[in-house]
């Protein structure tokens, strides 16, 4: 046994896994294009186009947190679909002839919990890194790319409100 197979239940097909944790990685970022469109229009609105020129406006951007509203779920949504897959995995041993009786009579009293969980524990953990990651960037984005007279006054608060 070499790479996923030995984290997954036997008979689980690690191709779907590795499917599974790209789609829930792809998801992530998809999902995180809402804010993206979202800050990019609230950014648009800061200007005015008078006599064919386009001039910056005295508006502040809206908060961060109101822009970012559902960017992250698709992380979210990811990282609870790994619980999904726990328990698929959980359940895989109670059908056909693989039987959670030999699983626990194995040598080794952590192989089963360890083909079980492993992998939703890693892309669980994965997604939220993810989400976190994401959530600096869109941040970093909201700073960098709004002029600072736009900015509502307390941006730095407005990084931590969301938690």
């Amino acid at each position: 046994m070499n790479g996923i197979a030995r984290w997954i239940p036997v008979g689980a097909d690690p191709r779907w896994a590795k499917r599974a944790i790209l789609l829930g990685l792809v998801a992530g970022l998809v999902v995180n294009c809402d804010y993206l469109f979202r800050y990019l229009s609230a950014r648009e609105a800061l200007y005015t186009v008078r006599g064919g020129v386009r001039e910056l406006t005295d508006r502040i951007i809206e908060p961060f947190q109101v822009l970012l509203g559902r960017g992250l779920y698709g992380c979210w949504m990811a990282a609870l679909a790994m619980v999904v897959l726990g328990w698929y995995y959980w359940q895989m041993h109670h059908r056909e002839s693989k039987s959670v009786y030999l699983m626990r009579r194995l040598p080794n009293p952590y192989e089963y919990p360890r083909r079980c969980l492993s992998l939703p524990v890693f892309g669980m953990i994965l997604f939220l890194v993810e989400g976190f990651l994401l959530w600096q960037i869109d941040f970093l984005i909201y700073w960098l790319g709004t002029p600072s007279t736009n900015l509502p006054p307390v941006s730095w608060t407005a990084l931590w409100s969301i938690w």
